[in-house]
């Protein structure tokens, strides 16, 4: 294993030291997640400091709010509020941006329907007249 691996002697630890490791490792990726989400660190920072990249998110797909939420929630336990509040923002500016996409696609399908209509209304009109 690597030098840097978290994991590494992980079979020998007791359940208690196996605990506390995956509370330790579950609180990097969370920090590490909320440090990037907020900008307040890019990945190559993250990477120079630790020796790895751990994270509570994929940074490559598409965040959803359900993510966010359980960074929250280990947020709320921890009793961090301040990143509580702004987990909790960056959740409202996601579920609005989500909102505005689905209105918007909404939107496009029914100017389709409705083009169809008068294009097919107006078709049976030149063939009947």
């Amino acid at each position: 294993m690597a030098d840097n691996d978290p994991l590494e002697g992980y079979d020998d630890l007791s359940e208690r030291e196996q605990y506390v490791l995956e509370q330790e490792l579950l609180r990097r990726a969370f920090d590490n997640s909320f440090n990037l989400l907020t900008k307040r660190k890019k990945m190559k920072d993250i990477v120079n400091e630790t020796g790895g990249l751990l994270l509570s998110h994929d940074p490559f797909a598409e965040l959803l709010p359900d993510e966010l939420t359980n960074m929250m929630d280990f947020f709320v336990e921890d009793e961090d509020y301040e990143k509580c509040a702004e987990v909790r923002d960056i959740i409202k500016k996601i579920k609005a941006k989500h909102a505005r996409k689905q209105k918007k696609e909404s939107s496009q399908e029914l100017s389709k329907v409705l083009n169809n209509v008068i294009r097919g209304a107006k078709s049976s009109k030149n063939r009947n007249p």
